[in-house]
């Protein structure tokens, strides 16, 4: 959509492969040395593959489930729907990984046959049979590992093939919710879905779920074999194996379950997070910092209840793998001892190597449980979403009328009355349409019904084979004001700038810095609203089509500006179009062909104006007539800033390079907490000596065994010893590390978001709520789950390899030199990893963010794309970004799959030297070390490389702590606590002296040496042209930004005051009303200070007081998010009432009646007058009845006073400025 918008082009190497140097992962290496010498960054990022493109695989699966729903009455299940495009694949892998599992079975028969070698007196092969069998031995482990990476990368692979299917499907699914699911799915709930649901499939989890049925062949084979070879007494330790698995199913019964309750609970802390985000200037300026503070403190405590219970149980299946084995053995020795035997090499090796099998197949078998749970809650959760009402098919017919017949309509399904009721209507395709009517009348909904926005309850509409739209809140995405503009169409010069001159946007692209290649940035927070409404309404009237709904297009623009937008834009260049305009400007009615006045949803009169001008509703009470009022009404543009951000690109997101600095682990462990984390480390050393002791004593014992013939039995009482050793050290350690992760994401997640609660307003100008989000959501979903299982992984793996390599030294000291060698070139290989593996972390992490901003923008502007048919336009950007992100996180698969393939055959090289080592050098070693030796290795094969790989992956997950430790470093803002000094205005005097702004140095003055004075109780109007200085103005009174000079109200200097006191003293409703998805009576009364009757009150002040009270639950009925259950014009009225119960001595108006008729505005003024007649109010509004009756006006030019005087002082000066903006528009 964004023509900033980058995508990858670069063609893939995988693709010129061929399959030795893809089975070798050859390709891969040049990768893995540039990433090594350089910083990756998103040049180096390669096409995606065409099998793993969004749109081909969003492509399948979407097509997979239209023909469910096309060929079955049940619905739509997405399982099948998966199975039906990726089933044969998984099934191949099945087979694959079932292959690979007997041929590790077969290689511990060889290992067997070799120790009949070294077997004293039972020698039963010979030399150069024992080198054959060697050599067999290494050939059958290196043919398997060689498989075992390519299955590992190719599930990987297809994991990550799942995510990138669902994401696109999720997607198109959004831009197809009905307006009433909109209402009930929030933003959130969406990007929790892309965020972390889909990643289920592709976290490393999906290699091990083959391993769930698996396991069962495995034991089944290894019980046979081990009956055949040793007796009964070898399968009993099978029987341990076995209750493993049973209470892991129990486990993870139980992990599953708590994990979809904390995925609810995280569903709830990212809305509400999204919430603040999207509201945080109404947050800061009411003070309602500590209130959020509070509530997302008990959302994030909701979500790490299930959260610690399911890593407790994850923490204790851990251990179990750590011990499972010693236990298992210890149980087979102790009765094949008891039973009169003594130990030969032969049993115990065979024995450990086979239940070494089955100790992985189990931590396996419980990875698959744990992931394969996961997933299933992954794919219920989104089919539960892909089954959301969808916006009815248009029907449109080609007509050149518009035909309204008796339709029923309810905007949300809960309301017991039709928001619409028995409206019949005809537009001819030539004509000017006004729809007119009170707030909350219906308006914006008969625009939608035509939109086929909302489902009819009765009646029909016929429409136009092509409707363009212009919404009355305007919807700007993250790109240019061209992008915004032309929004897929054809550029056409001539005809854009023709658009642009009817839209006067001429003067705004001048005075931008890169005219409309300007980006907007996010909801268009960098333009002014008027400069917002003008960009909405050209892009309506650029596209071509037959009929045109503007939705009260005017009311951010001042009167000039209006008058020129009504006769060349709508008027003009609309001429010979049907054009339905809603509207609460009542002087240009006579200008429309026809006006329909709808009241309580329905079409009460409709006419000319000359039949309907003597209708009460063009009469309001007031002493001003019509005709006044045409010459009395005029605008000024207020609020917003051209000159007070700077309109420039969209600030990069930055990301670090090089190593995660010891500051971030320091501030990890710090989270976590330092003593915690002390006595996890003398446990892993405890843990280490142990499992070392056990594994050499039990070498020790079957040498001792075969040379003696006897052994002393106190030998067994040692070993139970060692393995209750290890079974109380191991639960332990997981546990408490378990907790220590927690606590270290929960101390992170609060100090990130109360640094994010108190930061500048400039933080969220310069960043786009979809980045911020991305670190509420993605980062801190990889640190609550990712981080700590790689955290605790890795822990326990290194623990564990330094402990074989322990044992192996110590049994042959002839390994220690190669040992030491692979040392250096493991840490070579790991350096080289880590660094393009972290960069190519950094580049996933960072695509996500545009992911995540465009899903919002899109569900906040659907009925505008929807009207365009813009949702191809809208999907093609989203799979530019879901490609960049399938780029980087493909790219970092195969750097991970590389390494591991390369360390393992190392680790293949040291195996081989292990085993031929003593025969080479014709070693008199006994066949228990030597069984010690090459069991050893053949753990660490695999493990190792895990260990390494889990080590980068720790640090990897550390980019996230870093991302989040970034933001947890913003500085806030100055004095918010500071109490020395408590402030409440009594009278409302206001003093400027020598106030200036300037917002940072590369800017100039927005606001130049202000100096006047406002006397208690007065009542002053503020105008001005865009960019004047109104909005600079109003952000001094809440001290938004430091300024230079003095503020004083009631002889006290503000800057002495601290920040909550100061802004909780002054009330202010903002141009863009926000509410919040509680009760009414919470976004009324958040902080609980006033009686029901009190907040009805207010509600009858504003006129809204029979709206909530036929809600089903008054007071306590739901907002939904956004308010998008209200009309512009009630919420507006809601914020209205929210700021008379505080009833502060300062009140401020940022053009409150914009979205009402003039019958409301006219109520509003008169209640105002009424409640504030004692207080200081500052108004800056479009209607000029609105300022005319102020005490004095404030005029505003270039961030100067022009003039302040009354308006009849002001209109004595026919040279002023305020003289010449109140007659530049007639």
């Amino acid at each position: 959509m964004s023509s900033s918008s980058k995508s990858v082009s670069k063609i893939h190497p995988k693709e010129k492969t061929n399959f030795l140097s893809h089975l070798l992962f050859f390709w891969e290496i040049p990768i893995l040395l540039k990433g090594y010498k350089k910083k990756l960054t998103e040049n180096e990022v390669f096409s995606p593959l065409k099998t793993d493109q969004s749109k081909f695989l969003g492509d399948k699966l979407n097509n997979a489930l239209k023909n469910q729903v096309e060929s079955s009455q049940s619905g739509v299940s997405l399982w099948k729907a998966l199975r039906q495009i990726f089933g044969i694949d998984f099934a191949f892998y099945g087979l694959m990984i079932a292959i690979l599992e007997l041929i590790r079975i077969y290689q511990i028969v060889l290992f067997a046959k070799l120790l009949q070698y070294y077997t004293p007196n039972n020698k039963t092969i010979t030399k150069s049979q024992a080198y054959l069998v060697s050599l067999y031995l290494i050939l059958i482990v290196l043919v398997r590992m060689l498989g075992l990476h390519l299955y590992w990368f190719e599930t990987e692979h297809l994991g990550l093939k799942v995510q990138v299917a669902l994401s696109s499907v999720i997607y198109r699914k959004c831009l197809k919710l009905s307006n009433e699911t909109l209402s009930e799915v929030t933003l959130g709930q969406s990007a929790n879905l892309l965020s972390n649901d889909v990643t289920r499939f592709h976290c490393g989890l999906i290699r091990y779920v083959h391993y769930v049925w698996l396991i069962f062949l495995q034991v089944a084979v290894i019980l046979y074999y081990l009956h055949s070879r040793l007796g009964v007494t070898a399968i009993y330790g099978i029987s341990v194996f076995l209750i493993c698995v049973f209470i892991q199913i129990f486990f993870f019964k139980k992990i599953t379950i708590y994990r979809l309750k904390a995925s609810t609970k995280t569903d709830q802390r990212v809305k509400l997070m999204n919430e603040i985000i999207q509201g945080i200037k109404v947050v800061k300026m009411f003070t309602w910092e500590r209130l959020f503070s509070k509530l997302i403190e008990t959302v994030r405590r909701n979500e790490l209840q299930p959260l610690k219970r399911s890593f407790n149980l994850y923490a204790i299946d851990l251990a179990f793998h750590f011990f499972i084995h010693k236990f298992a053995i210890f149980v087979s020795i102790a009765a094949y001892v008891s039973s009169g035997h003594n130990l030969t090499t032969n049993y115990v090796y065979l024995l450990s190597t086979l239940y070494e099998i089955v100790k992985t197949s189990i931590m396996f078998f419980s990875w698959g449980a744990l992931g394969g749970g996961e997933m299933l809650n992954s794919i219920k959760r989104i089919e539960n979403f892909l089954k959301n009402e969808e916006v009815c098919e248009t029907k449109n017919s080609i007509s050149n009328n518009i035909s309204i017949d008796k339709i029923y309509v309810k905007r949300n399904k809960s309301l017991g009355d039709y928001t619409l009721s028995d409206v019949t209507m005809q537009f001819t395709s030539n004509k000017l349409i006004a729809i007119v009517g009170p707030v909350g009348s219906g308006k914006t909904t008969l625009l939608l019904t035509l939109l086929n926005e909302l489902p009819l309850a009765q009646g029909s509409v016929q429409t136009g084979n092509s409707t363009s739209y212009a919404s009355q809140e305007p919807w700007l995405f993250g790109g240019s004001v061209r992008d915004n503009i032309i929004f897929g169409e054809t550029f056409d010069e001539t005809k854009y700038q023709n658009v642009i001159k009817v839209c006067a946007l001429e003067r705004d692209f001048f005075l931008l810095p890169y005219g409309d290649l300007t980006f907007v940035g996010d909801k268009g927070a960098r333009l002014s609203g008027g400069q917002k409404a003008r960009i909405n309404l050209a892009r309506a009237v650029y596209k071509n089509a037959d009929f045109y709904l503007l939705d009260d297009p005017l009311s951010a623009v001042d009167a000039q500006v209006s008058k020129y937008l009504f006769q060349n834009c709508i008027k003009n260049y609309l001429k010979g179009k049907c054009t339905v305009w809603v509207t609460h400007n009542l002087e240009k009615l006579d200008e429309v062909d026809q006006i329909f006045i709808i009241e309580k949803g329905k079409i009460i009169k409709s006419g000319t104006f000359n039949e309907l001008k003597e209708y009460h509703y063009f009469k309001p009470n007031s002493k001003t007539s019509l005709d006044e009022i045409k010459e009395k009404e005029q605008t000024f543009e207020g609020m917003k800033r051209l000159s007070e951000i700077s309109l420039v690109q969209e600030l990069e997101e930055t990301y670090e390079s090089g190593s995660v600095t010891n500051q971030i682990y320091c501030k990890f462990l710090s989270a976590g907490g330092f003593i915690c984390a002390t006595v996890i480390i003398i446990l892993l050393i405890l843990l280490i000596f142990t499992t070392s002791a056990i594994d050499y004593f039990l070498a020790y014992w079957v040498n001792y065994q075969e040379t003696q013939d006897t052994a002393p039995f106190y030998f067994l009482y040692l070993y139970i010893v060692a393995a209750l050793c290890i079974i109380i050290f191991a639960p332990t350690t997981t546990i408490i590390f378990a907790r220590f992760c927690l606590n270290a994401a929960k101390n992170l997640h609060t100090e990130m978001f109360n640094r994010i609660l108190f930061a500048p307003m400039s933080f969220f100008n310069d960043n786009p709520s979809g980045r911020i989000l991305n670190r509420f959501a993605y980062d801190l979903g990889l640190i609550d789950k990712n981080l700590t299982a790689s955290l605790v992984d890795t822990t326990i793996v290194v623990t564990h390899c330094i402990s074989i390599i322990t044992v192996i030294c110590f049994v042959n000291y002839w390994v220690l030199i190669p040992t030491l060698f692979m040392a250096i070139l493991f840490y070579y290989c790991r350096n080289v990893y880590l660094y393009t593996s972290r960069n190519l972390k950094r580049l996933e992490a960072k695509s996500c963010g545009p992911i995540f901003s465009h899903l919002i923008s899109t569900l906040q502007g659907l009925p505008t794309i929807r009207a365009f048919k813009a949702q191809k336009l809208q999907t093609s950007t989203f799979f530019t970004y879901q490609d960049t992100y399938t780029s980087s996180s493909y790219m970092f698969l195969a750097c991970s799959s590389a390494f591991g393939f390369w360390i393992d055959f190392c680790c293949v090289i040291y195996l081989g030297f292990a085993i031929f080592s003593p025969l080479f050098l014709d070693l008199e070693v006994f066949g228990g070390s030597i069984g010690l030796a090459i069991s050893q290795c053949f753990i660490m094969i695999g493990m190792l490389q895990y260990g390494i790989k889990q080590n980068a992956e720790l640090e990897n997950s550390m980019v996230s702590v870093e991302r989040v430790v970034e933001y947890s470093k913003i500085e806030i803002e100055k004095d918010y606590e500071k109490t020395h000094l408590e402030f409440k205005p009594t009278t409302g005097s206001i003093v400027f002296q020598d106030v200036s702004l300037q917002y940072n140095c590369k800017h100039s003055m927005v606001l130049k040496e202000l100096s006047f004075t406002i006397n208690p109780g007065e009542k002053i109007g503020i105008v001005g042209r865009t960019g004047a200085g109104k909005s600079s103005l109003i952000s001094i009174f809440f001290r938004m930004f430091h300024f230079e000079g003095n503020v004083f109200i009631d002889g006290v200097n503000i800057k002495e005051v601290s920040l909550e006191n100061l802004r909780s003293q002054i009330s202010i409703i903002t141009q863009e009303p926000v509410l919040f998805s509680y009760t009414i009576r919470k976004n009324l009364d958040p902080f609980e200070e006033y009686e029901d009757s009190q907040l009805w009150k207010a509600l009858d002040e504003v006129e809204l007081r029979q709206a909530v009270s036929e809600l089903p639950f008054g007071l306590h009925s739901k907002v939904t998010e956004g308010g998008l259950n209200f009309s512009v014009g009630q919420r507006q009225l809601l914020c209205l009432a929210r700021a008379m119960l505080k009833m502060n001595k300062i009140l401020i108006l940022d053009e409150v009646t914009a979205n009402v008729d003039l019958k409301t505005d006219e109520l509003i003024q008169k209640t105002l007058g009424k409640k504030f007649k004692n207080c200081t109010v500052l108004t800056i509004a479009h209607r000029l009845e609105t300022v005319v009756d102020c005490d004095r006006i404030l005029v505003m030019d270039d961030g100067r006073v022009k003039e302040f005087d009354s308006p009849a002082k002001l209109l004595e000066n026919e040279d002023g400025t305020f003289y010449k903006l109140l007659h530049s528009a007639k």
